[in-house]
This record gives structure tokens, C-alpha cells and sequence, in this order.
């Protein structure tokens, strides 16, 4: 295949003062590049945080480039950590956050005699040219340094985004048989990104799609997940229609898409624009405990949920007699296997689409409990998916409401009935108000601030309720211990103590008593000589004749263990005699001892 004039790599660019605010940058990253930088060895950050950086658009991680080896970049940080089988990548651990640091790689050198340009071996070292070169797109192939703030461009990537092009390194039918997830990744950086795909970049597209065949499972269920979670599943998929790629991926949608009539196809896209409007509300909530974010089960049940649908009505599983649980999992199992789901995220997607037909139920269905249907696990899965279909005009909001409400209930806990209701003898606290039912949504799903307040106003409240509930059942059950505490003690009393006793006398010794506490005589104004009162202990007054010198307690297991070793207790030198006055006697002049020695 000659390689088109055209698309031949431009010279090499570098592009002085490129101005990003130091705010944007990771202050980690910037680290990184800095000590690498120091020990004499290149490092760049690479990638789409640069492409990111030129977009003004803030980055979702920083991936840095190098000259040093897997081992090198080991030895200069603790918290490294090499992965990888076919090439090594270096991990870097933060706190909330992993830093990949990779080796400068070269293209692949393929077979001159095989027709095959599959890539099966990619672990050759290389420089930062070789590196940039064979990337898959230009805006992907930007090397910046924070330390000079200067953009290095090899493969002319930043005339591309300054036009809003995506485009291939090179040529673009070898670069696509190379990699064909390739098609996946311009979709998703053409979707997300809001840009334009080259024309010959599409073309190559839509004439290599079949290869999308020889790509591993996990790595296309990887990218159809992250097209559902990009906030623009909806475009996504039409560009994945267009170009083919959706009759490789997805046959049964893509015949869904081409046989259904036209109110059909709207409900699925719809459901899609809904999907995509969940996550854009997630990502402006994160950290706040209205926003979910949705999982895999919820993103793949919006992609099948008017799937279902419809082979519910065509098939006729509306009627009781038929099993629609066997009906959705003939449907919809072979394409989860073929997908590489995994059995737990296949297991809960098959569940929220079968119990949707039970949010329609209340209480008075024969057979059917509310409260077990709430406890289950797939329940706040099942619940987002009808949240969908209420923003998507396929659901009423009002059995959304209804069953929001019973989770309301099921938190407060089983002794609180939902009119407030004393329930097993605990009295329930003051009913809440009930809420006006909601008339501020409109067709296009979009909820009403008002109710969005009274909803978190009335779960600080149930907290409060809660809490103050949970502090006097606290109480009681401490005081309710305390009691058995003491009955117990009082019982066992004189058991212990005969334990302890006849321990003693096994050893061979008494139980010694305590002493009591002596009150301290007034020490005399006068200083001490320390070449006569020893410092080891404490000297106590008594009213005797006698004083008592009082030990202090050994610190330490060296200690304890070197006093166990003597045989004889340690007997203080005395005092001089000389010194040493008589009791009662007034201290002289030129004495310099006290006390009653």
C-alpha cells in the first residue's frame, strides 16, 4: 500500500509559551516530571490531558512519557508500582489517584508477507518521536513539558484542534487494521469532544468495520460503556449506525433501529437523550446525596429497555401465562455472553427489566410485598432505570414518587408506619406532611427545584428523628447493661475472691492486704543534703519511731525481669550516725538531716 503524499508526518514542531494555568496542572504529575527531569532523563506529559488542556477543558488524568525504564522509574519512587505482561507500565500511587508513567515505545514492525496488520506484539523501546508517531490520533500525540511550558508536536496534532479535526497518525486504513477499537475511540472522541472526523479518517472507517470482529470482547464492552457514560450516548450510537459499526456490535439494535417504525425508534432515543441528561446531572451533583451515578446494568438496560418492549408486545408476554423472565433472558442472554458481561452485572440488568411491570403495583396485589420487593439489591438499579423512563415521557412520575417514598419509609425503619402510626408498642414520631404531588416537570423530564428542597428538608428531618432515636435506645441499653453488669459482679464476688485465694496458697503465698493510706507529715523548711537522703524512694512521716521508706514501682520489663533475679530485697545504706537525730529533738545548728531516722 503506497501511503498517501498528504498524509506524510509533518516536521516536527515546538510551540514556546503555551500558557496553561498552573491551577490545571496536577500538582503530583508536575512532581514527577520534575524528578525525572533532574536524574538526566526526558519526561513529558502525553496524551489527551494535553488535548484536554488545548480545548480548555479540564482533565480527567495526567499520563506521563519517558526515556527511563520500567526499573529506573521504580528505583526513583517508593510508591511504584510495575504492571503489565506484554510491556510494562509504571503505576504511580497517590492518595485517591494512580499516575501511569510509561516508556517511550516505537511502531510495531510487521510481517512484509502476511496481509494481516493486526497488532499482536508492542513492547519495543523507543524516543519520544517513535513514541508520538504510533499513537492513533493526532490530538493524541501532543508531548508537553510543565518546566519549560512548551508544547512538542510531531505528528501535527495541534493544527487539528485548533480545526476541530480528529484525525489518524499516518495512514489511516493501516493505522484502523492495526487497532480497529480505533473506530470506537474516534466515535467517543468525536461525541464528547464535539469534533469532526476527517474524511479519509471516515472512509477507513466504514471500509474496516468487519475487523471490529478480531478485537477482544472485553476491551469493546469496555468502550460501549464508556460511549453510555460519556453524556453523549445518544450521539454516539447514530455515529456508530452510520459508520457500521453498530451492525457488528449490536445486530439486534441495529435491527431495531431499521424495521421499527418511526414512533419506536423515537423511544429509544429518547431514552437515550434522558440517559445522557442523568449522567450531565450526576457529573454538575457529584458528591451530593441526591446524584447516583449510574452502573453498567442501568447504562445497558437503557440501551435494551425499548428492546423489551417491543418483543414483549410482539411475542404477546402481556399475558399472565407466559413467563416473561424465560422471554427476556432468550432475548437478551446470548448478546451479554457475546458482550463479555460479567455474570453479577448480567444477572442485575435482567432483573431491573423484568420487575419494571412491578412499580405499576401497590400493596393490594395479590402475591405481591413491597417491603421484600425494597430490600432486594438490584432495587436502586431497577429504580434509576424507571427514573429514565419518567424523563423520557415512558413512565408516570407519580409511581416514581410513590415508591421514593417507600424508601423513605423503609430507612426510618420498621417501627414507623407510613401515616405515622404507633407501630409494636414504640411510639412513632410526629407524621410528616404530605408532599403536594409534583406539577413542576415538564415533558423533557427535567425535576422541579421546590420538590427537589421539600425531598431533602423532610430526609434531614427523618436524620434528626433518627438520631435522637437512636441516642435513647443507646441510653436504655446502656443503663440496661450497667444493671446486668452489677448483678452479675454481686453474684460472683465471693467465688473470685476464694479463686484468687486458693491461687495464692498454691504458690505458696498469702493474700497480702493493702495498706492504708498514711497522711503525709509537714517536711521542716530546710534544704536537703543529698549525700545523706537517699533519691530512690519517698520518705513518709509517721508518729512513730520509726520511718517507712516506700519503693518506688519498677518501670520497664528489663527492670522487672532484673529484680526477679535477686534473692535478697535491696536494704538502703543507713545514715550516719553521727547525723542522726533523736526524735522530737530540735534541729541544731550545722544539722543537715531531718526527720525520724
Amino acid at each position: 500500500m503506497t501511503p498517501d503524499p498528504a498524509l506524510a508526518f509533518p516536521e516536527p514542531a515546538v510551540y514556546e509559551n503555551a500558557g496553561f494555568p498552573q491551577e490545571a496542572l496536577d500538582e503530583d504529575a508536575v512532581k514527577i516530571v520534575q524528578r525525572l527531569r533532574r536524574k538526566g532523563f526526558e519526561a513529558f506529559f502525553v496524551g489527551g490531558c494535553v488535548r484536554d488542556l488545548l480545548l480548555h477543558r479540564e482533565p480527567k488524568d495526567f499520563d506521563i512519557a519517558t526515556s527511563a525504564r520500567p526499573r529506573q522509574i521504580k528505583q526513583l519512587f517508593r510508591n511504584c508500582r510495575i504492571i503489565g505482561r506484554r510491556f510494562k507500565l509504571a503505576h504511580l500511587h497517590f492518595e485517591g489517584k494512580i499516575i501511569e508513567v510509561s516508556t517511550y515505545r516505537r511502531p510495531p514492525e510487521q510481517d512484509e508477507d502476511s496481509d494481516d496488520l493486526l497488532i499482536t506484539s508492542d513492547n519495543a523501546f523507543g524516543t519520544a518521536e517513535e513514541d508520538a508517531r504510533r499513537r492513533d490520533f493526532t490530538c493524541n500525540g501532543l508531548f508537553y513539558c510543565p518546566d519549560t511550558d512548551r508544547i512538542h508536536d510531531f505528528v501535527g496534532g495541534v493544527p487539528d484542534i485548533e480545526k476541530r479535526l480528529v484525525r489518524t497518525i499516518g495512514e489511516p486504513d493501516v493505522r484502523i487494521q492495526e487497532d480497529p477499537v480505533r473506530i470506537l475511540r474516534a466515535v467517543k472522541f468525536a461525541s464528547r469532544l464535539n469534533l469532526r472526523i476527517g474524511k479519509q479518517t471516515w472512509k477507513a472507517m466504514c471500509d474496516n468495520v468487519e475487523d471490529l470482529r478480531k478485537a477482544a470482547a472485553p476491551r469493546i464492552l469496555e468502550e460501549i460503556v464508556r460511549l453510555l457514560r460519556s453524556a453523549k450516548a445518544a450521539r454516539a450510537l447514530q455515529l456508530l449506525r452510520e459508520c457500521g459499526a453498530l451492525q457488528v456490535l449490536l445486530p439486534e439494535v441495529s435491527r431495531f433501529l431499521d424495521r421499527s417504525p418511526v414512533e419506536e425508534r423515537l423511544r429509544f432515543w429518547r431514552l437515550l437523550e434522558a440517559l445522557d441528561a442523568l449522567v450531565q446531572q450526576y457529573r454538575f451533583q457529584e458528591g451530593s446525596m441526591v446524584a447516583s451515578r449510574p452502573g453498567t446494568p442501568v447504562l445497558l438496560g437503557a440501551l435494551f429497555q425499548v428492546l423489551i418492549e417491543d418483543r414483549q408486545q410482539v411475542l404477546g408476554t402481556r399475558d399472565a401465562n407466559v413467563d416473561f423472565g424465560r422471554q427476556v433472558e432468550a432475548f437478551i442472554g446470548p448478546v451479554l455472553k457475546r458482550m463479555n458481561v460479567s455474570r453479577a452485572e448480567s444477572g442485575t440488568l435482567k432483573r431491573i427489566l423484568v420487575v419494571q411491570r412491578r412499580f405499576k403495583k401497590d400493596g393490594r396485589a395479590r402475591g405481591f410485598k413491597p417491603a421484600a420487593f425494597v430490600q432486594q439489591d438490584y432495587f436502586p438499579d431497577a429504580l434509576q432505570l424507571l427514573e429514565l423512563r419518567c424523563m423520557a415521557g415512558q413512565a408516570d412520575w407519580v409511581e416514581y414518587d410513590r415508591w421514593e417514598e417507600r424508601i423513605l419509609d423503609h430507612r426510618r425503619g420498621p417501627t414507623v408506619a407510613r401515616n405515622g402510626a404507633p407501630s409494636n408498642g414504640v411510639p412513632a414520631p410526629e407524621a410528616r406532611d404530605e408532599a403536594p404531588p409534583r406539577e413542576d416537570r415538564d415533558q423533557g423530564g427535567h425535576r422541579g427545584g421546590r420538590r427537589d428542597d421539600e425531598r431533602r428538608r423532610d430526609r434531614g428531618r427523618d436524620r434528626d428523628r433518627d438520631r435522637d432515636r437512636g441516642r435513647d435506645q443507646g441510653r436504655d441499653q446502656g443503663r440496661d447493661q450497667g444493671r446486668r453488669r452489677e448483678a452479675a459482679e454481686g453474684q460472683g464476688e465471693g467465688r473470685s475472691k476464694r479463686r484468687r485465694r486458693r491461687r495464692g496458697k498454691d504458690r505458696g503465698e498469702g493474700r497480702r492486704e493493702e495498706e492504708p493510706s498514711e497522711i503525709v507529715a509537714p517536711l521542716p523548711a530546710i534544704e536537703l543534703d543529698p549525700r545523706h537522703i537517699p533519691s530512690y524512694g519517698s520518705v513518709l512521716g509517721d508518729t512513730g519511731s520509726q520511718a517507712k521508706i516506700r519503693l518506688e514501682t519498677s518501670k520497664g520489663k528489663r527492670t522487672r525481669k532484673r529484680e526477679a533475679k535477686l534473692e535478697e530485697p535491696y536494704v538502703p545504706p543507713p545514715p550516719p550516725e553521727e547525723s542522726l537525730p533523736t526524735v522530737g529533738r530540735e534541729p541544731e545548728d550545722g544539722d543537715d538531716t531531718f526527720g525520724d531516722w
